[in-house]
């Protein structure tokens, strides 16, 4: 038996927060949307994906923003791809764009 290619994504985003189309008051609501929207995301990359870890941090300053740190498992690769990093950071990107209107990529890191 073929050993498993794995892949872990750290990927961390920040959003201005009054361009989101989330409901920021509700965390807990808000975090489970942007895991099963990432999962779908990386499933159209990944045969298997698990979506460790989704932290949404909210500032409260005059420019508030909206941060998003994603940790996230996949496995079996549906691509093959030299630049999956960029894939993945592709995917994940335009896929939060739908929830806000402007996303600046802080980190992705494809281990």
């Amino acid at each position: 038996m073929a050993k498993q290619q794995q892949y872990t994504i750290d990927f961390s985003i920040t959003c201005p927060k009054h361009h989101s189309e989330l409901m920021l008051h509700d965390v807990s609501a808000s975090e489970c949307l942007i895991e099963e929207l990432s999962a779908f995301a990386l499933l159209t990359l990944f045969d298997t994906v698990w979506i460790k870890n989704v932290e949404l941090s909210v500032a409260q300053q005059h420019e508030a923003f909206v941060t998003v740190a994603l940790l996230a498992q996949g496995t079996q690769p549906l691509v093959k791809a030299h630049n999956m990093d960029m894939l993945i950071e592709d995917k994940l990107t335009c896929t939060l764009a739908e929830l806000f209107d402007s996303v600046h990529v802080e980190r992705c890191a494809v281990l």
